[in-house]
């Protein structure tokens, strides 16, 4: 099972309903997703919206009430006041999941996660790492608790802890009927109904106040220097006797207690010693600092509920994790964790798909391609939705990752409060807007469209054909910056005519598509509908339908991946 689409509507930063497309077109496949847009762009709009619609999940401050934090998904934006998010998947089936009002309250509906995904949650953030790591050692097995849900409910409970319960359960059963056998003795000296009694025999202070209000206490009767009969002194000893035994049930009470919660904690402790197992592998195959670490490892204490990170040195010292290594590598070790959590989950059966939103962005730089070396070994056959906002990252992932895995990637940017974020879907056929609106009459809409086109194709073609570009600051490139070496190179490549042809119409970009002044608006219908179509005609020169690339450089020659479009010159 795999997702080919998620439709978001008045969902945190997006008004009105956005479709994000895990493919180049309707009937192909559905492949991985690398989303790259600046903070506070929507990337994790799009993150939070699909683990919500099919797990229920969703980001919650510490401590905040369900209500508040359910409040916080809604879209003040949206005029409809619908807030909900749909999923389509590669088999045709949808779900969808709402925020609507039940009764008095909010209410995620349905409440029940998408029935193959009960297993672990499919989205990984920054802000789980930082909480396992800042967690106490006793607090990390809430973290990992309601991370995998369901998953370690598939874990076998051994056998000795279903034997420790019993034995506790017989313990209690003895103690109870010590203690009432006892209590029967007292009730029979005290001339008292045991039925009475028996109500009082949970705790001691209860015992005691039914005790005095039958006229026995010890104290009163020393202050008035009563000399007690044998009868007297021996319903003082059979009470005595009673308090020690509802001490006793009360602590083979808590025994029980202790043992079921040592078996509901087994799976969990079981399914983290099992994936721990590859805990060191893994981080000695991606950490620089390996050679200096002979093992790391979970410690497990399932009687308290505690899990700490210990890692064994070259030298043989055992130290905590938390003492000794970088916060990179700390980082590292908590996203391996929950990596092999969720491949667990999908060894019983939970579809391979998984989120990571911008949590890469936590791990050192210089390890990095490491970590998407490893994602490709060992979850090459995985669906990925990945964010990013640093665009070299994103290139650096995408090089490692075009080698055996196929992906589309999306761009977001320009969000506004009313309108909201807007995707540029690369590698799909981004001229089609133009191409419709090219049918009427707006001349300011056809270049503004014209010269976007014409964005998309130079940001697309001055990678794929390696040309020159100055770097800028947080590499954020305009039109000005990309074209002119595409252009250049198009040029000598056999295109110079349809190149000449655009940029004999760029002006239109310049003062119409793009900016206002009043005489620009007088331009005529017939300027605009030429600059779009001398868009449209390079488009169609340098694009391929078939392998959804554009014109690009392989070796010396230049063509698009599957061939089919290749260079007049070449």
């Amino acid at each position: 099972m795999r997702i080919r689409s998620i439709r978001v509507k008045g969902f945190r930063g997006i008004p009105h309903a956005m479709t994000l497309n895990f493919s180049n077109s309707e009937k192909a496949t559905p492949l991985s997703c690398l989303l790259v847009g600046e903070n506070g762009s929507g990337k994790s709009t799009f993150a939070d919206a699909l683990e919500f619609c099919i797990t229920g999940r969703y980001p919650r401050f510490a401590n905040e009430p369900r209500q508040q934090s359910l409040e916080r998904l809604r879209n003040f934006a949206a005029t409809d006041g619908v807030t909900e998010v749909e999923v389509v998947f590669s088999d045709g089936s949808t779900f969808k999941r709402s925020v609507g009002i039940s009764g008095r309250s909010l209410e995620s509906i349905p409440e029940s996660p998408h029935p193959a995904f009960r297993g672990s949650g499919l989205a990984l953030r920054r802000e789980e790492i930082i909480s396992f790591l800042r967690s106490t050692p006793k607090a990390r097995h809430g973290v990992f608790a309601e991370f995998m849900r369901s998953a370690a409910a598939t874990v076998e409970i051994p056998a000795e802890y279903s034997v420790a319960i019993s034995k506790a359960e017989s313990l209690r059963s003895d103690r109870i009927t010590s203690r009432d056998q006892a209590a029967k003795v007292l009730a029979k000296s005290a001339r008292a109904s045991f039925g009475n009694l028996h109500s009082k025999l949970h705790d001691v202070q209860s015992f005691n106040s039914w005790f005095i209000s039958r006229g026995y206490s010890r104290k009163q009767d020393e202050r008035r220097g009563a000399t007690l009969s044998a009868a007297q002194e021996s319903i003082y000893a059979q009470a005595n006797v009673v308090r020690r035994a509802i001490s006793g049930v009360r602590k083979a009470n808590d025994e029980v207690i202790k043992a079921k919660k040592n078996a509901a904690n087994a799976p969990l402790f079981s399914l983290l010693a099992n994936v721990a197992e590859s805990l060191t592998e893994s981080f000695k195959k991606i950490s620089p600092t390996a050679e200096s670490v002979q093992s790391v490892n979970l410690d497990l204490a399932p009687q308290s509920s505690e899990i700490t990170l210990k890692a064994t040195l070259a030298n043989g010292v055992i130290v905590r994790a938390e003492s000794y290594f970088s916060e990179a590598n700390l980082d590292l070790l908590a996203l391996l964790l929950f990596l092999s959590l969720m491949k667990f989950a999908s060894s019983h059966g939970q579809p391979k798909v998984m989120v990571l939103d911008d949590v890469l962005q936590s791990v050192d730089s210089s390890i990095r391609v490491k970590v998407a070396r490893y994602l490709l070994e060992e979850f090459g056959d995985w669906q990925f939705l990945v964010t990013f906002h640093d665009r070299l990252w994103k290139e650096q992932f995408s090089a490692v990752f075009s080698a055996k895995h196929q992906f589309v990637e999306r761009e977001i940017h320009d969000w506004g409060f009313s309108s909201g974020p807007r995707i540029v879907e690369a590698r799909r056929d981004a001229s089609g807007v133009l191409r419709d609106c090219l049918t009427g009459d707006d001349p300011r809409l056809i270049c503004g469209n014209a010269g976007y086109l014409l964005e998309v194709l130079s940001d697309w073609m001055s990678k794929s054909l390696q040309t020159s570009v100055t770097r800028r600051h947080g590499d954020k490139y305009t039109l000005g910056d990309t074209w002119p070496g595409v252009a250049k190179k198009l040029r000598s490549l056999g295109l110079r005519n349809e190149v000449d042809r655009v940029d004999g119409y760029m002006w239109l970009r310049n003062i119409h598509g793009a900016h206002y002044n009043e005489w620009a608006t007088g331009l005529s219908i017939v300027d605009a509908r030429h600059f779009g179509d001398s868009v449209l005609e390079l488009w169609e020169r340098v694009w391929c339908e078939s392998c959804r690339q554009t014109l690009g450089k392989h070796g010396n020659v230049f063509h698009c991946n599957c061939g089919l479009i290749s260079s007049p010159a070449g």
